[in-house]
Protein backbone atom coordinates (compact mmCIF):
# COMPACT_ATOMS: atom_id res chain seq x y z
CA UNK A 1 0.00 0.00 0.00
CA UNK A 2 1.39 3.37 -1.03
CA UNK A 3 0.66 6.06 1.59
CA UNK A 4 0.76 9.06 -0.76
CA UNK A 5 1.03 9.83 -4.48
CA UNK A 6 4.54 9.19 -5.74
CA UNK A 7 4.17 10.75 -9.19
CA UNK A 8 1.99 13.08 -11.21
CA UNK A 9 1.23 13.33 -14.92
CA UNK A 10 -0.19 16.08 -17.06
CA UNK A 11 -1.61 15.59 -20.52
CA UNK A 12 -3.17 17.69 -23.23
CA UNK A 13 -5.33 16.55 -26.06
CA UNK A 14 -6.83 18.53 -28.88
CA UNK A 15 -10.48 18.01 -29.64
CA UNK A 16 -11.26 16.93 -33.19
CA UNK A 17 -14.76 18.42 -33.14
CA UNK A 18 -14.90 21.00 -30.32
CA UNK A 19 -18.42 22.26 -31.06
CA UNK A 20 -19.88 18.75 -30.82
CA UNK A 21 -17.92 18.05 -27.63
CA UNK A 22 -19.43 21.14 -26.02
CA UNK A 23 -22.89 20.22 -27.30
CA UNK A 24 -22.81 16.71 -25.76
CA UNK A 25 -21.17 17.90 -22.52
CA UNK A 26 -17.69 16.35 -22.94
CA UNK A 27 -16.05 19.80 -22.90
CA UNK A 28 -17.17 23.05 -21.34
CA UNK A 29 -16.69 26.67 -22.31
CA UNK A 30 -14.94 28.98 -19.89
CA UNK A 31 -16.97 31.82 -18.44
CA UNK A 32 -17.37 34.51 -21.09
CA UNK A 33 -16.00 32.33 -23.90
CA UNK A 34 -17.98 31.82 -27.09
CA UNK A 35 -18.07 28.64 -29.15
CA UNK A 36 -16.23 30.46 -31.96
CA UNK A 37 -13.40 31.45 -29.61
CA UNK A 38 -13.17 27.88 -28.29
CA UNK A 39 -13.12 26.41 -31.79
CA UNK A 40 -10.39 28.86 -32.83
CA UNK A 41 -8.25 27.93 -29.81
CA UNK A 42 -8.51 24.22 -30.70
CA UNK A 43 -7.66 24.71 -34.38
CA UNK A 44 -4.46 23.12 -35.65
CA UNK A 45 -1.77 25.47 -36.96
CA UNK A 46 -1.44 25.87 -40.69
CA UNK A 47 1.14 23.60 -42.30
CA UNK A 48 3.16 26.63 -43.42
CA UNK A 49 3.41 27.75 -39.76
CA UNK A 50 5.06 24.52 -38.60
CA UNK A 51 8.81 24.18 -38.31
CA UNK A 52 9.21 21.16 -40.57
CA UNK A 53 12.36 20.84 -42.63
CA UNK A 54 11.96 20.00 -46.31
CA UNK A 55 8.86 19.41 -48.39
CA UNK A 56 5.88 17.73 -46.76
CA UNK A 57 3.86 15.26 -48.81
CA UNK A 58 1.51 12.34 -48.13
CA UNK A 59 3.16 9.01 -47.41
CA UNK A 60 3.36 6.56 -50.31
CA UNK A 61 3.82 2.79 -50.47
CA UNK A 62 7.29 3.34 -51.93
CA UNK A 63 8.35 5.03 -48.65
CA UNK A 64 8.08 1.72 -46.77
CA UNK A 65 11.03 -0.66 -47.28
Amino acid sequence: MIPHPFSTANYFHRSLNPSKNVKVGFSALRKGQTIDQYTKSMRLPELADSSLVGAVRPMRSADIP
